[in-house]
């Protein structure tokens, strides 16, 4: 007997644990009493909507989105913003659709010429590590040595990242390099035991990819930029290689073009180490000199490019075999493996292929094996295998053909594909075959088969029929069979065998997972499929178990966070793994989620801890008033479409009074019951008339409630980036028109606004948009309530590049001190804006999306929230009237 985890989804409303004792007669063993996973439907479905916008609106919304912008189009407020372009729309200048790589390079270069200083130490470094600070002329204390006075990261380490690449050391297993779809590359020394950030300061950390020369494993090579279509991808700038073991990296110069912005996939030649493939969202190219020169083999004119390589390495005359195309009719290609010129061939595109995985058999390579999605489904299409080096396919097993409803599964949700049949509900084709897409081979056994989509399935007889292998809705660190949805990769340890070493590795959005027996038994669900089925949440004794191997692998991604008043606990929301909390007594691998889906803006009550705000994406924003344990609704009274929300929606406290809080679409909403239990009638009142745009950032006035202002994001076209204000704002109605003026001339995201501590009519602006030729500066001051803006970016060497900045922090006890959050880190004043300095000591070039100030044990901190690096802090400057005999003044 065994617990059956039940996961009753009465009315869509939440799922409720009970553990009930089944029979399992193949298997009898001593009854359990696992604790179920409460979760609920709410949290499923925004986790879900991200990566599932509407399948057959998805490419046209894109196309729509990026002819709008070229034509000055505003996009209408009845059309919601999807999360594909949000990221974009952030940073791009007016009719502007694609980033480049330029872009950051010149901001990075820029920013190597600045001044390092440290905030904790208050003195500034020397650019060299290792070298000796001077001290300042008449300073008799002696200069701290660099490498203290670092930005501490405070976890998560345990919750990871998405992770599309993870390599291991083919002679020595416990070397391991995992990478964060926005968190760099990351190192192991011990099997995963412990994790250290490498490449924190290259020009872009979004590893999507990573090969290594097995004649050379000190020989690396890592591609950048997550092209896939979800709407939180980073952009790449080409491939770095190390040749150190990945100690160092640096960019091939070759790859810095448009080319390579997206590379999905590296494959390396057994005919030289000299001769790389690349697959990218243009094409297929190909180096024959290690990365210094590349040429286009393959011009893509699928839409999306080519999205998978494959490549044997076991003759001499190899065959490389590539998967190109998405949301659109795709094909398998193949071709000799040559330096010279290459002839490409169709081999498979059945009707309706979209995203296809590829992979051959380690140990008999004219097998091989291709995973598709239906192009306009997005579920599966079937499973396709090759006994000729792929000359020649025939279906092992196809949505349309198979008897088995759990087969139907594999690029699906797999409990809601069967709710009604588990008794959960009425089901739903949850379908991401366009998002997780892996195939993979055992290495000593071609017939045994790994697929990868929100859930970890295997075949055992080559690809006919497939048993469950993870269950992404079950207990973490309480259920054994649990793994992290969304799979984008299965590696197995180099020494793998299938008898004495079963040892294999998953790579998903929630990081590194390690099994010690992939051929234990999976979980097959016979039709008919019933609430005693595997599928459901019954699983037998000995079924194949995982272990998370995140510990200290700091890659989760943020949009937003907060410390609690004592600043011994914080949380925030991020991408994908939901709102989660972490506590210094608790260490940085003792994070814990306490609500589902994407996470977006938080807050605390500061007389309340147990009273919580959390948000999904758009319009979502929910209470806890028992510290997460369960959350309510908390949007009556907001009358706007959904379509006027962003992805990411801010929403802001009232400094002075928890009980006042603020939200925005493209109208103003205000509350003064936030703390109100129970809340009485609506909870929000309209609070002025139409912006005209979507609203990216708020901000009240420490000093004066009634001072509010908010930052427009997207929605207005060449009226983009305008801040509204108003003195009334606590009597203020729908009626009430409040004024508004532009930092910068030009269309711009406004993406965080700040206030003096005691003047309510200085406020701070940040832009998100890089410059253009009718506006520049990122970071902007206005003394008189918003009327006139003044640039304090600074300049030549001390000035900010031009990268987007995300948020600003302003010193409450010495207002000359600023920080800003940008795309490639942290920058700080100490001069109030006239001149900046990059604060990377101990801090990585990743996007900081959100700055706050906590105190805890009497000192207060700076917490960075950064997307791709986890949250670090660092000592804030002790103020000068209360330093007494403190050594930091």
């Amino acid at each position: 007997m065994t617990s059956r985890r039940l996961m009753t989804l009465a009315s869509y409303a939440t799922v409720v644990a009970a553990t009930l004792a089944v029979t399992f007669a193949q298997a009898p063993a001593p009854a359990s009493t696992t604790p179920v996973r409460v979760r609920s439907r709410a949290a499923i479905d925004a986790k879900l909507a991200r990566k599932k916008p509407p399948v057959a609106q998805r490419a046209e919304d894109l196309k729509r989105w990026q002819e709008a912008r070229k034509n000055g189009i505003s996009e209408p407020f009845d059309q919601p913003q999807q999360a594909l372009t949000f990221f974009l729309e952030q940073r791009l200048p007016a009719g502007q659709t694609t980033l480049s790589p330029q872009d950051y390079t010149a901001g990075i270069e820029h920013a190597e010429q600045m001044p390092i200083y440290s905030t904790d130490l208050q003195q500034f470094l020397p650019e060299r590590i290792g070298a000796t600070p001077s001290a300042s002329p008449g300073d008799p204390t002696p200069p701290a040595p660099v490498g203290l006075g670092t930005w501490q990261p405070v976890g998560p380490g345990n919750i990871g990242g998405r992770t599309r690449a993870l390599l291991i050391h083919p002679t020595t297993p416990t070397t391991m390099w995992a990478a964060g779809v926005a968190g760099g590359v990351w190192k192991s020394t011990n099997g995963g035991g412990t994790w250290v950030p490498k490449a924190d300061l290259l020009v872009n950390i979004a590893v999507n990819s990573m090969i290594l020369d097995p004649r050379n494993p000190d020989v690396l090579y890592a591609g950048t930029g997550e092209g896939f279509f979800n709407g939180d991808a980073v952009r790449g700038a080409g491939i770095l290689k190390s040749t150190d073991g990945g100690e160092t990296w640096a960019q091939l110069p070759s790859t810095a073009n448009s080319d390579f912005h997206y590379v999905q996939k590296i494959v390396m030649s057994r005919g030289s180490s000299q001769r790389l493939y690349a697959a990218t969202r243009t094409g297929i190219f190909r180096s024959v000199d290690a990365g210094a020169t590349w040429v286009k083999v393959y011009t893509a004119t699928e839409f999306g490019g080519c999205m998978d390589l494959a490549i044997q390495t076991d003759r001499s005359v190899a065959m490389v075999v590539a998967a190109c195309g998405t949301f659109a009719q795709a094909r398998v290609m193949r071709a000799i493996d040559t330096a010279s010129t290459m002839s490409w061939k169709t081999v498979l595109s059945p009707t309706g292929m979209g995203r296809t995985s590829l992979a051959v058999a380690p140990s008999n390579q004219s097998v091989m094996y291709a995973m598709a999605s239906n192009f306009s489904s997005t579920a599966l299409l079937g499973v396709w295998k090759s006994t000729n080096s792929g000359k020649t396919w025939t279906a092992a097993m196809t949505a349309a053909t198979t008897t088995s409803t759990l087969n139907k599964l594999l690029l699906s949700n797999p409990v809601f594909g069967v709710l009604s049949q588990c008794g959960f509900g009425a089901s739903q084709a949850l379908t991401q075959g366009w998002y997780d897409n892996i195939i993979v081979v055992d290495p000593a056994d071609p017939n045994v088969v790994w697929a990868g989509g929100i859930d970890l399935f295997r075949s055992d007889d080559g690809g006919a029929n497939w048993g469950q292998a993870s269950h992404w809705w079950f207990t973490q660190g309480t259920d054994p069979e649990y793994n992290h949805a969304d799979h984008h990769l299965v590696v197995f340890h180099p020494n793998y065998d299938g008898v004495t070493n079963k040892v294999m590795y998953s790579a998903n959005d929630g990081g590194v997972y390690r099994t010690d027996d992939a051929r234990a038994p999976v979980s097959y669900s016979p039709d008919p499929i019933t609430g005693a089925s595997p599928v459901c949440g019954n699983t037998a004794p000995g079924v194949l178990s995982w272990t998370g191997l995140n510990n200290g692998y700091q890659t989760t991604q943020f949009y937003h966070g907060v410390p609690y008043p004592d600043a011994s606990t914080f949380f925030g929301g991020t991408q994908d793994n939901g709102t989660i909390r972490g506590t210094l007594a608790g260490g940085p691998n003792a994070w814990s989620t306490i609500r589902g889906g994407d996470g977006g803006y938080v807050a605390v009550n500061p007389s309340n801890t147990n009273m919580l705000w959390a948000e999904n994406t758009g319009l979502s924003i929910v209470r806890s008033t028992n510290g997460g344990s369960t959350y309510s609704s908390f949007t009556s009274g907001i009358g706007e479409g959904a379509g006027n929300f962003l992805f990411i929606t801010p929403f802001a406290q009232d400094p002075s009074n928890a009980s006042n809080m603020w939200i925005a679409g493209a109208f103003p909403w205000r509350t003064v019951q936030a703390t109100a239990v129970p809340t009485v009638g609506s909870i929000w009142a309209q609070a002025g008339g139409v912006f005209g745009q979507r609203i990216g950032a708020i901000a009240v006035a420490p000093s004066n409630a009634n001072r509010v202002y908010m930052g427009g994001g997207t929605g207005a076209g060449a009226n983009n980036g305008r801040v509204f204000t108003t003195g009334v704002a606590l009597s203020s109605t729908a009626a009430t028109v409040w004024s508004f003026s532009r930092p910068r001339p030009d269309p711009t995201f406004v993406s965080w606004l700040a206030v003096h501590p005691t003047n309510p009519a200085e406020v701070y602006a940040t832009i998100s948009t890089f410059n253009t030729t009718t506006g520049t500066g990122h970071v902007f001051k206005s003394t008189d309530a918003g009327v006139t803006w003044t640039s304090i970016d600074g300049s030549g060497a001390t000035g900010i590049p031009d990268v987007p900045v995300h948020s600003i922090l302003i010193d409450p006890d010495n207002t000359t001190n600023l920080w800003v959050g940008t795309d490639i880190g942290v920058f700080s004043s100490t001069d109030g804006g006239a001149n900046w300095a990059r604060e990377n000591t101990g801090f990585a070039n990743v996007i900081t999306e959100s700055l706050s100030i906590g105190t805890e044990g009497g000192v207060q901190y700076i917490y960075a929230f950064t997307h791709g690096r986890s949250v670090f802090r660092v000592r804030k400057p002790v103020p000068l009237t209360t330093c007494g005999a403190n050594a930091r003044c």
